[in-house]
């Protein structure tokens, strides 16, 4: 019996080693795989029989048996890219993708968008993040829609809640007060630009924004009443709003008007507002818009009349410029209305046992009991690895490690032929015995 037994451990050992060869082929096959990971065979002997009661010593082995393949989840070398979608995990964690069933986890990081703008990779599996609306406010987990960003626009506000608009300028204190050739001061007239001019001392004009983002111009106008105080008008062309308010033959419309005054040292002492500037522009806006108009920064020296700055809180709506991804995943887009809005946040998942996921192909895995449950965060918390941007993670298959390993698992499958030839060898014997 001990020589037959012989041939079935001579078989174990090419079955296993075989497969053992299989593992290191597979390894080296993927050496140039984005993310791969490779695996190695692990034996374990097999007891037989024992020939003799007591402990040690006495046991047959029956050969070796391909106890696992485990799979080394080690970090690979990165390689640079000049794409923005090439992205390389630094640490621990995968990528969450998901085709809308099931969910799929990768350290493949060669990703790109699809014509709807969503990040997929080659298989089409989205990847998943944090997503935001388009004002930047947090909306929960889910398909990242990179491409189809925009912006919305927004108004010009009252100046209660936002700026509003803020200009800075100074009014000559050596304008001369506008009067008639009675001595009395003459009214500030909006009937058409010329008659404006006419009857104000300095003007400038401002482009702010309707609730729909379409601009419009805002001329505001100063006259100067006394020695330390002027009016000013806020005016738009009359083409810009409903006819309904606009007076006939009128070509600015007033919206609102107030009055600055000066101190003796030429700063500004109050503003007061007589009429809020409100506005019904045409197109669809939302009616009534007020704006707030602030001139904190006015002066009145004896310099000529100018502007140094001019601010407003509106814009219209932007399309997507650019993108750009930091390190902790999230994703910034540049739009074409000079917004910058965070629009996502790639996600990673972790497993308190990586090397219980299982392979699906494709660089793809898969939660198991084993693995545990995913713990899924932003990149660079609680111990889940950073993203590298224009970056892909080779496989960590070690070349040189390979061809050693499989020149002496060759050795190994040579040398247990040779128990199977000597087997049979002896076998042989036995049955020329009779002869």
């Amino acid at each position: 019996m001990g020589l037959f037994s012989s041939l079935y451990t001579g078989v174990s050992a090419l079955q296993t080693y075989g497969n053992s060869i299989q593992v290191i082929g597979n390894n080296i096959a993927n050496i140039s795989t984005i993310g791969f990971k490779g695996s190695r065979a692990e034996f374990s002997a097999i007891l037989g029989q024992s020939i003799a009661s007591g402990s040690g010593g006495s046991e047959l082995g029956r050969g070796v048996s391909l106890e696992r393949v485990s799979r080394s989840f080690a970090q690979g070398s990165f390689n640079n890219t000049d794409r923005l979608t090439d992205l390389g995990i630094d640490g621990q964690g995968f990528f969450v993708l998901s085709d809308g069933a099931q969910t799929f986890y990768t350290r493949n990081g060669q990703f790109d968008l699809d014509r709807e703008g969503f990040l997929v990779n080659s298989r089409g599996l989205k990847v998943q993040g944090n997503l935001f609306n388009s004002t930047g406010q947090a909306l929960g987990q889910g398909d990242l829609q990179i491409g189809a960003s925009s912006a919305p626009p927004n108004p010009t506000s009252d100046g209660i809640a936002g700026s509003g608009v803020d200009i800075d300028f100074n009014l000559d204190s050596r304008e001369t007060i506008l009067l008639d050739g009675m001595g009395a001061l003459i009214p500030f007239s909006p009937v058409s630009a010329a008659t404006a001019e006419a009857t104000s001392n300095f003007s400038t004009t401002i482009t702010v924004y309707d609730s729909l983002g379409d601009s419009h111009a805002a001329t505001v106008y100063f006259e100067r009443t006394t020695d330390t105080t002027w009016d000013y008008y806020v005016t738009t062309p009359a083409g810009e709003v409903n006819n309904t308010i606009v007076p006939a033959g009128a070509e600015l419309w007033q919206a609102g008007n107030g009055t600055l005054t000066f101190n003796n040292d030429g700063t500004l002492a109050s503003q007061t507002v007589t009429n809020p500037a409100t506005f019904d522009f045409k197109g669809g806006a939302a009616a009534g818009q007020v704006i707030g108009f602030e001139f904190a920064g006015a002066s009145q020296f004896a310099q000529e009349s100018s502007v140094s700055s001019q601010l407003q809180d509106g814009f219209a709506a932007g399309s997507l410029s650019s993108v750009s991804i930091s390190g902790d995943g999230n994703i910034t887009g540049f739009f074409s209305n000079g917004r910058n809005i965070n629009i996502g946040q790639i996600i990673l998942a972790d497993f308190p046992n990586e090397s219980g996921l299982a392979g699906l192909g494709g660089s793809l895995f898969a939660e198991t009991i084993e693995s545990g449950g995913a713990v899924v965060g932003g990149p660079n918390v609680g111990g889940i690895g950073t993203l590298q941007t224009f970056t892909l993670e080779l496989s960590n298959v070690d070349l040189a490690n390979e061809f050693v390993n499989l020149v002496t698992t060759q050795r190994a499958y040579q040398a247990n032929s040779q128990v199977i030839s000597t087997a049979d060898d002896l076998l042989n014997e036995v049955v020329n015995i009779v002869r």
